[in-house]
C-alpha cells in the first residue's frame, strides 16, 4: 500500500524577490530632473514624465529664491498653447505626499478662478513658486496621470540665470489606479499560483509491513503478559514500526516508512 501527500516549499531567496517585486509595484520612485536657463535654453524647461514643464526664475538671492513653473507650451512647436494644470498643496516633502492628496482642484491656462486661488502668483499662464514647493501638475491631454513636483534647490546669480532641480513622483488617476491595483493583484495571483506550482513536490510514502505474534507468558500471570507486550511493543517501535491493528489471532501489525 501507499499514500500521496503534497509538500509545499518555498525557498527564502524566492520569498526574498517575491516581497522585492511588491516593493517596486507598490511604491513609486522618485525621479530628478535639472535646468539652466544659461546652457539649456534650448531644451525650453525640465523633462518631466512625457513632455516639458517651462521653467523661469524670478528672484534669486539669499533671501528669496522663487521662479514661474508655466501652463503654456514653451517649446516653439507648441505655439503657446495651454498644456499643463497646476494644483497647490501645503505640503513641503514628497514623501509626505499620498494618493488621496491628488483629489485637489486644478486650474489651467488663463482659468477665471486663478487670481482668487493663487493670488499675486497668478500670472494667466504661469504661476509663481518658491523654491522648496511642492506643486501638482497634470497635462491637459492626459489627465490620467498627476506628478506631484518639489522645486528641490534654485540656483544661479540673477534672474535669467538660474538654474533648477526638481524632484518629482508619478501617481495614476482614479481611474489608472484602478487599472494598476487590477494589475498589481493578477500579478501576486499569478505570482503564488507560479510559487506554489514551481515550488510543490510530490512524495510518494512507501511502506513495508510486519507481522508478530503477541509475546506470551504462561506462567507469570496478567501483570506479566502486560509487560511483555509492551516490551514488544516498545522494541518495534524503536526500530520505526508504527502499529495498524492486532488480528483476532493475537497478531499484531505493524508498518514503517520504507528506507
Amino acid at each position: 500500500m501507499a499514500s500521496t501527500k503534497a509538500t509545499i516549499l518555498i525557498p527564502s531567496t524566492v520569498i526574498a524577490l517575491a516581497a522585492l517585486v511588491l516593493f517596486f509595484l507598490l511604491h513609486s520612485p522618485v525621479h530628478v530632473a535639472e535646468f539652466s536657463e544659461m546652457t539649456m535654453k534650448h531644451s525650453h524647461g525640465l523633462r518631466v514624465g512625457p513632455s516639458v514643464l517651462g521653467w523661469s526664475s524670478h528672484e534669486n538671492d539669499s533671501r528669496r529664491r522663487n521662479g514661474y513653473i508655466y501652463m503654456r507650451d514653451e517649446r516653439p512647436s507648441g505655439h503657446n498653447e495651454p498644456l499643463w494644470e497646476f494644483a497647490l498643496t501645503s505640503k513641503r516633502r514628497l514623501a509626505e505626499v499620498t494618493q488621496a492628496d491628488l483629489r485637489y482642484q486644478f486650474y489651467g491656462m488663463d482659468d477665471p478662478r486663478g487670481p482668487s486661488v493663487f493670488g499675486h502668483a497668478w500670472e494667466g499662464s504661469a504661476i509663481l513658486v518658491p523654491e522648496g514647493q511642492v506643486f501638482f501638475a497634470r497635462l491637459v491631454r492626459d489627465r490620467s496621470v498627476v506628478y506631484a513636483i518639489r522645486l528641490a534647490k534654485q540656483g544661479g546669480q540673477s534672474s535669467g540665470h538660474g538654474t533648477i532641480r526638481i524632484e518629482y513622483k508619478v501617481f495614476p488617476g482614479q481611474q489608472e489606479l484602478m487599472k494598476t491595483k487590477l494589475k498589481q493583484l493578477v500579478i501576486i495571483a499569478a505570482g503564488s499560483l507560479l510559487l506554489t506550482g514551481c515550488c510543490t513536490t510530490h512524495h510518494v510514502t512507501q511502506w513495508e509491513y510486519r507481522i508478530v505474534r503477541e509475546a506470551r507468558n504462561h506462567t507469570g500471570g496478567p501483570d506479566q503478559w502486560i509487560k511483555d507486550q509492551e516490551a514488544l511493543m516498545n522494541g518495534m517501535g524503536r526500530n520505526g514500526w508504527i502499529l495498524v491493528s492486532p488480528s483476532d489471532g493475537r497478531l499484531f501489525y505493524f508498518k514503517r516508512r520504507l528506507k
